[in-house]
């Protein structure tokens, strides 16, 4: 259930993460509402390739267990929001609402930068960072398949990193993902 009764959003009331939602991204001209499960509502950009996800949409406790944003030209995204403590966050309330709100303005307002690093042709991590000058990391992520050489690479990745960005053992590409609304 929800903490406070008198959540605001944009000088109205709201008693749901739903009522949120539709109140944030209400704008046809920027987004699309889908929800492409029963527990999942995703919001696609109509400007780029950017998606905004709400996982774990429960209607009877008013509860989302995690938000996430991407974009389909690169590997970078936003990392799991909620995964430090879900038990805090999943809950409707002002404080929630506000760090949910400051979070989203990154992907609507602000643009995000990401870094995709690739040994040869397979990827190998990305770097998501909230500004264009990289001193904002958002969330870094390896990749599934290249499983236990991961591991074993981390004490050199600094290395391979640079190297790749040199070109010299793979490629590092740079994505700059404009902001949703301009």
């Amino acid at each position: 259930m929800t903490e406070n009764k008198s959540i605001i959003y944009r000088n109205t009331a709201i008693s749901t993460w739903l009522d949120y939602i539709q109140l944030k991204f209400e704008d046809a001209n920027y987004f699309e509402i889908n929800q492409d499960k029963e527990d999942c509502i995703v919001i696609k950009s109509k400007t780029n390739n950017t998606e905004i996800r709400f996982y774990g949409y429960n209607k009877i406790d008013q509860t989302i267990l995690d938000y996430q944003f991407s974009n389909d030209d690169c590997r970078g995204w936003s990392g799991k929001t909620c995964d430090k403590d879900n038990a805090k966050y999943r809950t409707l309330s002002q404080v929630n609402l506000n760090r949910m709100d400051k979070v989203l303005d990154t992907p609507i307002y602000k643009g995000w930068y990401s870094e995709d690093f690739y040994l040869g042709n397979k990827f190998y991590k990305s770097n998501s960072y909230s500004n264009k000058n990289k001193s904002k990391l958002i969330a870094k992520h390896a990749s599934e398949k290249l499983g236990i050489l991961i591991l074993l690479l981390f004490p050199i990745s600094k290395i391979i990193k640079f190297l790749a960005k040199k070109g010299i053992n793979g490629k590092c590409k740079k994505t700059i993902i404009e902001p949703i609304i301009k």
